[in-house]
C-alpha cells in the first residue's frame, strides 16, 4: 500500500489446466486457457511454489512468459501440478498501463503422447456489471489483483483486489457513500473463469447486509487493501489484507482470512466458497503501520505437525484432518517515516490450519528500512524463506540490497537475516511525467527431475548508468540457488 500496486496471480491446479488474467488500470479482465487433460486432484496436497517479476510495468509484459519455475515432482507432492504467480509492481498513472500475466502448467513427466497446446478464449470481465453494489456503475479502477485456484476443483477460482466502486461517486448510488474509501472486493468464479460474481470483503463502510459483519475487523476503519490469495490444503483459501484509516495508524490492523471452498454447486449461479474464521496478526499504534502482507500455506504431514488435527468447515463431513502450517509476513513501520524510518520484517505462523494465528515475531533484527516481504516453501522439506527489500542509501554507502530469512522447523526458529545480493533498483518518484513504484522482489521455489530444489529470487533492476544517466532502463534479474536438504 503506498508505493505502488501489486498484481500476482496464484494457482494450485492440475496437470494441465491453466488460467490467464489480464489486468488494466479501469477493469480486471480473465483470459482462460483449456484443454481436455483437466483432471482432479489430491485436495490435501496443492502445489505451491510461486514465479515471477515484482517490479514496475511501464509498458506491456509480453504475453506468455514462461516455462515456469516452480514445476514439482508428482510423487514428492503427491497431485503433479503446481502454483505459480507473477508479481508486477505498478501505480495509476495518466496513462493506462496494460499487466499481462499467465499460468502455465505441465504435464508430470512421464511416457506420455504430447501436451496439447492451451487454447485461449476469450476476455472476461471479472467485475459483474454495473448495478451497485455487486457491480461498478462508475466503472471505476480495480488493481493489486491476487487469483487462486482451488485444491479441490480446479474450475473453481477465488480473486480479491482493490477495488474503487466506492470511491468518490460522481453521480449518487442508492447505498453508497460520498467520499467512501479504497476496499477489497472478492472475485468468485465456479467454471474455470468464464463468468464471475464480485461482492466486498465483510466489514465494508456501506448500510449494506454484506457489510455489516460486527465480526469483521475491518468494521469501522475507512479503507482495506494489500490483499494476497492463496491456496491450501483441503480446499483451503487465505486472504491477508490490510484495514485502517488515513489520518492515522491507530487502530490499522493486519488481518489474515480463511475461505473454504466446498464444491458444492448444483447450478452454476452457486457459491460454494465460505468466508471462515479471520485472525487479526498485528494493530497499529500512533508510532506503528502495519503494511504489505504475504501468506503461504504448507502441506499436510510435516514432522512438525505431529498428530495434529483440525477441522475445515464443509470437508471430509466435518471429521479432523491432518493439521498444516499457514505463514504470514508483513512491515511494521517503526520510527519517524521521514527522519528516523525502521520498518520491520515481521513474521506468524498458524499450527491448526489456519485457525489461529500465534504472536508475529521480527526477522529483520537489526537490519534497517525493510519492506515488502514474500513468502515461499520449498515443497520437499517444508522451508520456508521469506525474501525483502532493503532500502538503502548509496550516496552514504549503504547500498539497496534484498534479504532473507528462513526457518527449517516449521517456524519454531528463524535464521538471522542474510544479504542474498545487492540490487539497482527500478524506483522513481512521482512527478508530472512519472508516477512512483518501488522495487520489491519475487520468490519462488522449484523442484527437478532429479529431486533437486531451488530457491529462485527475482526483481526488477536499472542497466548500469549509461553516460552518467543514471534512470537506465529495467531489467528483469533472477538469482538461483540450490537449496541443501537441510534447507539451508
Amino acid at each position: 500500500m503506498g508505493s505502488g500496486y501489486v498484481f500476482h496471480i496464484a494457482s494450485s491446479f492440475t496437470a494441465s489446466s491453466a488460467v490467464y488474467l489480464k489486468l488494466c488500470a479501469k477493469r480486471i479482465h480473465v483470459k482462460r486457457y483449456h484443454d481436455s487433460n483437466m483432471m482432479m486432484k489430491d485436495p490435501a496436497f496443492p502445489s505451491r511454489g510461486a514465479c515471477g517479476i515484482r517490479g514496475q510495468a511501464r509498458a506491456f509484459f509480453p504475453t506468455k512468459i514462461g516455462p515456469y519455475l516452480a514445476r514439482h515432482d508428482p510423487v514428492k507432492n503427491g497431485d503433479g501440478g503446481y502454483m505459480s504467480k507473477i508479481n508486477c509492481l505498478r501505480s495509476i498513472g495518466v496513462v493506462p498501463f496494460v499487466i499481462f500475466a499467465c499460468l502455465i502448467a505441465f504435464a508430470p513427466p512421464a511416457p506420455a503422447a504430447p501436451a496439447t497446446a492451451p487454447l485461449v478464449g476469450t476476455n472476461v470481465n471479472m467485475v459483474t456489471g454495473t448495478k451497485w453494489p455487486a457491480g461498478d456503475p462508475l466503472l471505476n479502477k480495480q488493481n493489486e489483483g491476487s487469483l487462486a485456484v482451488s485444491s479441490v476443483n480446479p474450475q473453481h477460482l477465488l480473486g480479491g483486489a482493490n477495488d474503487y466502486r466506492l470511491v468518490n461517486p460522481v453521480t449518487p448510488v442508492v447505498g453508497g457513500e460520498a467520499g467512501a474509501d479504497a476496499w477489497i472486493a472478492l472475485y468468485k468464479s465456479v467454471d474455470g473463469g468464464a463468468t464471475w460474481r464480485t461482492s466486498l470483503m465483510a466489514g465494508c463502510p456501506l448500510a449494506i447486509p454484506e457489510c455489516n459483519s460486527q465480526a469483521s475487523p475491518a468494521k469501522g476503519l475507512q479503507f482495506a487493501a494489500d490483499p494476497t490469495v492463496r491456496p491450501g490444503p483441503y480446499g483451503t483459501f487465505f486472504l491477508s489484507f490490510i484495514v485502517g484509516n488515513r489520518d492515522s495508524s491507530a487502530g490499522g490492523v493486519t488481518a489474515i482470512q480463511r475461505f473454504v471452498d466446498r464444491n458444492s454447486n448444483i447450478r452454476i449461479d452457486d457459491d460454494p466458497f465460505i468466508a471462515d474464521t479471520v485472525s487479526v496478526i498485528d494493530t497499529g499504534t500512533n508510532g506503528q503501520f502495519k503494511d504489505k502482507p504475504w501468506n503461504i500455506a504448507d502441506v499436510p504431514g510435516r514432522s512438525w505437525n505431529g498428530s495434529t488435527t483440525c477441522v475445515i468447515p464443509g470437508y471430509n463431513n466435518g471429521q479432523p484432518v491432518p493439521a498444516f502450517n499457514v505463514y504470514i509476513s508483513y512491515t511494521n513501520f517503526v520510527g519517524q517515516s521521514n527522519t528516523n524510518p525502521h520498518p520491520q520484517i515481521m513474521a506468524a505462523r498458524s499450527r491448526n490450519c489456519g485457525q489461529t494465528f500465534e504472536k508475529a515475531v521480527k526477522l529483520s533484527e537489526s537490519v534497517d528500512t525493510n519492506s515488502g516481504s514474500t513468502v515461499t516453501i520449498d515443497p520437499q522439506t517444508g522451508a520456508v524463506y521469506v525474501v525483502w527489500r532493503r532500502f538503502g542509501d548509496p550516496a552514504a554507502g549503504s547500498p539497496h540490497a534484498l534479504y532473507m530469512s528462513s526457518s527449517t522447523d516449521g517456524g519454531n526458529k528463524w535464521s538471522s537475516p542474510t544479504r542474498v545480493t545487492d540490487i539497482i533498483p527500478f524506483d522513481q518518484a512521482r512527478t508530472g511525467a512519472t508516477f512512483r513504484t518501488n522495487d520489491l522482489p519475487s520468490t519462488t521455489t522449484s523442484v527437478d527431475s532429479q529431486g533437486k530444489s531451488r530457491l529462485h529470487v527475482a526483481w526488477a533492476q536499472r542497466k548500469a548508468a549509461v553516460n552518467g544517466n543514471a534512470n537506465a532502463d529495467a531489467r528483469i534479474a533472477l538469482l538461483t540457488a540450490t537449496i541443501r536438504p537441510n534447507g539451508s
